[in-house]
């Protein structure tokens, strides 16, 4: 600690050139940090034996902590400017995933889903679409599961709703659009149609 730099400090001031400045923290007697910064200028006898030092002792605390404060501030704005572009990317890939939920729909619209052509074709794209998933968790973004096949306030966005007297209201009668989140967070809400009696 500062204790030992202080020490080794003093044991070196003989081999020390004519000037040095040093840096180190002290606590004051009423129990604050404070942080020194001190220029000090030896003296040398005719034999150049050290036998005096004069200098100055400056308070540089505010100075240090501005300096502490903004490399927080920088650390907190790189941390925010790739949490930023994590989204931004995930986004991305999530409307890459969309376009091949898009193709497997209209496949299957058009009866070209049993092709042996499409099938093959499907199966390669279905590999990357894998991967991609597999991306997004990897970072924690995880696509919005409904166990109980309800609305959950937040992640969706109602798009449409339908009566049906056999079924609860805000139950979810389809996803339309998929939704994704990363913890807590929303990357993007799920739209849904519910049941509205």
């Amino acid at each position: 600690g500062d204790r030992d730099y202080f020490v080794e400090l003093w044991k070196l001031l003989p081999e020390r050139k004519e000037t040095f400045d040093a840096y180190f923290r002290i606590i004051t007697k009423s129990g604050k940090l404070k942080h020194i910064h001190t220029i000090n200028k030896l003296g040398r006898n005719s034999n150049g034996e050290l036998n005096r030092i004069v200098g100055i002792i400056l308070d540089v605390t505010e100075r240090k902590l501005a300096d502490a404060n903004n490399l927080k501030n920088e650390v907190e704005k790189k941390v925010n400017e790739k949490h930023d572009l994590l989204i931004e990317i995930s986004k991305g890939i999530i409307e890459t995933l969309d376009t091949f939920d898009k193709v497997d729909e209209y496949l299957i619209e058009k009866g070209m889903d049993k092709n042996e052509d499409s099938v093959k074709t499907k199966n390669r794209y279905n590999s990357v679409k894998t991967k991609l998933l597999n991306l997004l968790q990897k970072y924690g973004i995880t696509k919005i599961e409904f166990p109980d096949n309800r609305l959950i306030v937040g992640l969706c966005e109602v798009v449409e709703t339908e009566a049906d007297g056999n079924r609860k209201n805000d139950e979810i009668i389809s996803v339309v659009r998929g939704g994704y989140i990363r913890g807590n967070e929303l990357i993007r809400a799920a739209q849904i149609i519910v049941v509205k009696n």
